[in-house]
């Protein structure tokens, strides 16, 4: 409709319009609008914000899904079963305020990035907002414009990380915000270090939360120290006061019955009924 003359447009018309470049349908709004607009949004209809984040995380968990060859790759969703350790250590840590970040300690081939895949998804189906990034996927970027752009909202008036981070504050300060990134230590931005820093520092006492996996040799040599000097990431970290101490990140090993529920599944999966010899 046209708003002045009350007429309804034909499809020509707005063809027409279209054709001629005609803003006419775009809304100029200001920042503040902008702001009350996305936190009106999330508060009155969470569940598209939660459809937003589900549709990230599932695009991204399928790459972990498939190897380049076709064959099942780090995560088969049906085969998963979570050590019920971690995921305890995971739900306290998220109930909290005090601590921002989360890591996950493991060295190569050890489940990090399976383990997180299936929080990931454990998370969204109790209707936690959850973003998976890879560090890989992140490439020498920023993670705070990334996970803005993910949310495919306009950043044209956002030059400022201080002012994205208090928008995504106020914007989640109800539902709550889970960031997880898997192989921290591949993330090629040079500032990833000061980055996380700050983020943790301005989103501290928030509902807005970092788990991150790393490699134990890279997380002593790079995240928790530059040059012999702290980075001052250990403060931010929920289990333990100086982040040296790796058995308080590593992965748990499963208990028993989840090893013989995961035995079960993964010959499900793969459709195998032989026996397993042990190999001496």
């Amino acid at each position: 409709f046209d708003t002045i003359s009350k007429k309804r447009l034909s499809d020509q018309e707005l063809k027409k319009l279209l054709k001629d470049g005609s803003n006419f349908l775009t809304p100029n709004l200001t920042s503040d609008l902008l702001d009350e607009a996305l936190s009106l949004f999330v508060r009155l209809s969470e569940d598209n914000v939660r459809a937003i984040a589900k549709s990230f995380v599932e695009r991204t968990l399928s790459v972990y899904s498939t190897s380049i060859s076709g064959a099942p790759g780090k995560f088969i969703a049906e085969a998963f079963v979570p050590r019920s350790q971690l995921l305890g250590q995971i739900r306290a840590f998220l109930r909290q305020n005090q601590k921002t970040i989360f890591p996950v300690i493991a060295e190569s081939g050890q489940g990090k990035s399976c383990e997180l895949c299936g929080i990931a998804s454990h998370l969204i189906n109790e209707k936690e907002v959850v973003f998976f990034f890879s560090g890989i996927q992140l490439e020498g970027n920023s993670l705070i414009k990334n996970l803005y752009s993910e949310m495919a909202w306009s950043l044209h008036d956002v030059v400022d990380e201080v002012k994205l981070c208090a928008r995504l504050k106020q914007i989640f300060s109800d539902t709550g915000l889970i960031i997880i990134i898997d192989a921290v230590d591949e993330w090629t931005n040079e500032n990833k270090v000061s980055e996380l820093v700050r983020l943790a520092e301005k989103f501290s006492g928030s509902k807005v939360k970092f788990i991150v996996s790393s490699k134990p040799s890279v997380w002593k040599r790079e995240l928790l120290s530059r040059k012999g000097e702290p980075t001052g990431i250990h403060l931010h970290c929920y289990n333990g006061s100086q982040g040296e101490n790796l058995e308080n990140y590593s992965i748990p090993n499963h208990t028993d019955k989840e090893f013989h529920l995961l035995f079960s599944r993964y010959r499900k999966f793969f459709e195998y009924s032989g026996s397993i010899e042990p190999s001496f």
